[in-house]
């Protein structure tokens, strides 16, 4: 184990935390509009092509930083 492995393990609990928090509140009805990442990211690119295009090609970025190591 690495010094940051215990640092991402809690960034990710902490995300998991975020995310069932979003949810919870939107199942309940505590709050009416969606917290969630991805609905984040949606409102984001929502008609805004060159916003959509950054946001997909970052995404393939990160596809191939995991998958085949590049860069």
């Amino acid at each position: 184990m690495n010094l940051f492995t215990p640092i991402w393990l809690a960034w990710g609990a902490l995300f998991l935390v975020f995310e069932f928090t979003a949810l919870w509140a939107r199942r309940t009805s505590r709050y009416t509009d969606n917290g969630t990442l991805s609905a984040l990211v949606w409102r984001f690119i929502e008609g805004h092509p060159i916003r959509r295009t950054f946001v997909a090609v970052g995404m393939l970025v990160l596809l191939s930083h995991f998958m085949i190591h590049v860069p």
